[in-house]
């Protein structure tokens, strides 16, 4: 019988074909696939990046994929890029961490872990990406919030994430969220603030090196799993939408 992490892979990889995606190996751990899932649209298009699974032990964002790769069908001209499980040995050990008890979303400035060096060096195949989400979860949190790295000089998405989430369940209105300042649900940091760091997170190297408009959500872990679900699907569902809507073209 598959373990979970396997059982989840085989129901993306099935998930995705039907939906038109190409699902692809692009890294190995000692036990499982790491996959990538892609598919191109309109070349005027907007080129949109997806990850999730980086922590195991936040599963609410590998089961959000399946039904965000239906809704993709509403975006026909973008082009997408989605690692659906980046940690699967931590989703089978139900931890943050690999099975080496690496933190793999601190690994990305000088990666040491298989999972790390395989999916930064497909990172940086990719070109430019207009937009970038990363899926997380927080056991300290008491609402969603999400963080916003943005140099695109323009307001983002971060009002239409968080509409569409509080639409599901609370969002967190704490003036400091892990550690950080916040308002209304929202962390924003200053390129400033992301140059002394040797723990590059996933997300700070995609907005050093790929993107200029990235976020990561985050889910609290307190409340169940199929609300969390669905927080990160409305929550992506507005993001997306307005993304695409005020995109050129």
């Amino acid at each position: 019988m598959p373990d979970p992490a396997t059982d989840l892979i085989n129901r993306v990889r099935e998930a995705a074909v039907f939906e038109g995606f190409k699902a692809c190996t692009f890294g190995r751990t000692a036990s499982h696939e790491l996959i990538v899932l892609t598919r191109s649209g309109k070349p005027d298009g907007p080129h949109i990046y997806i990850s999730t699974g980086i922590h195991g032990d936040e599963p609410a964002g590998p089961e959000a994929i399946f039904r965000l790769l239906k809704d993709s069908a509403c975006l026909p001209r973008a082009t997408w890029t989605i690692f659906p499980l980046l940690n699967p040995e931590g989703y089978n050990r139900n931890t943050r961490e690999n099975a080496d008890g690496l933190d793999l979303n601190r690994d990305y400035l000088h990666p040491t872990a298989i999972e790390s060096i395989a999916h930064r060096a497909a990172i940086d195949k990719l070109g430019g990406v207009d937009l970038t989400l990363s899926l997380h979860e927080d056991w300290e949190a008491t609402g969603f919030y999400l963080y916003e790295l943005n140099s695109t000089g323009k307001e983002g998405i971060a009002r239409a994430a968080l509409r569409a989430a509080a639409g599901v369940g609370p969002i967190d209105l704490s003036e400091t969220i892990d550690k950080h300042a916040a308002k209304n649900g929202v962390i924003r940091a200053t390129d400033s603030t992301l140059d002394d760091r040797d723990d590059l997170p996933e997300q700070i190297y995609l907005y050093k090196h790929t993107t200029r408009l990235s976020y990561t959500f985050e889910t609290p872990s307190g409340i169940d799993l199929e609300t969390r679900v669905r927080m990160q699907v409305e929550a992506c569902r507005g993001a997306l939408g307005e993304f695409c809507r005020s995109y050129p073209g």
